[in-house]
């Protein structure tokens, strides 16, 4: 470890000055009686999501357990859509940048009634 310089490894390692939170995002998609749905949670006001946990590896892996704890739904194939990292995404202590990995989860529509805090709904109610 270089420790030398005011831009040491040492001092990144500890945390200083470099926190930041990692969420990971899932876009649930299905298609059913020919029209693309999405999984949403929290009366459709959100998607499926969570902060990722470093024990985890690999990413996919905590989202997969973020995806069935929250709605029930084991997912299969999973793609990483895009990461947003830009500077004025800072998260409530107003010193941790937040950073979100979103991923698209392509899936079939299931109808398991006893998951009443999620539902599908249509794709175009959130993307044009």
């Amino acid at each position: 470890m270089q420790d030398q310089t005011t831009g040491s490894r040492k001092g990144r390692a500890a945390g200083k000055g470099h926190e930041a939170n990692v969420d990971l995002i899932a876009v649930v998609a299905a298609i059913a009686k020919g029209e693309p749905r999405v999984l949403t949670i929290r009366l459709a006001n959100a998607l499926p999501s969570g902060p990722f946990e470093l024990g985890r590896r690999p990413l996919q892996s905590g989202l997969r357990a973020w995806v069935e704890h929250q709605t029930g739904h084991r997912l299969g194939y999973i793609e990483q859509l895009y990461t947003f990292a830009d500077r004025d995404r800072i998260g409530d202590e107003r010193q941790q940048r937040v950073n979100s990995i979103s991923h698209l989860a392509l899936t079939r529509e299931d109808q398991a009634a006893n998951w009443p805090k999620r539902s599908w709904r249509s794709w175009y109610d959130y993307f044009p």
